[in-house]
C-alpha cells in the first residue's frame, strides 16, 4: 500500500487508473538519493506488459 498519489488522483476522476510501482534501494524515492536496478525496472515493465494484455483480452474477447 502506498500513499502516494501523482497524477492518478486526477485521473481516476475520469477513468478507471492504477500504478505500478517498482523496488528502490533502500525505500527511496523522489529524492537523489533513489535508485532502482535494472532488474526492478524489468519486473515493473514485464508486469505492466501481462497487465496490458490480460486488459486487452478481457474487454475484446467474444
Amino acid at each position: 500500500m502506498s500513499g502516494a498519489g501523482h497524477d492518478t488522483n486526477q485521473l481516476a476522476t475520469i477513468a478507471p487508473a492504477g500504478m505500478f510501482f517498482i523496488a528502490c534501494r533502500a525505500g527511496r524515492s523522489h529524492c537523489p538519493e533513489e535508485w532502482a536496478d535494472l532488474a526492478d525496472w524489468a519486473a515493473g515493465v514485464h508486469a505492466l506488459a501481462l497487465t496490458a494484455l490480460r486488459l486487452d483480452q478481457t474487454q475484446f474477447s467474444s
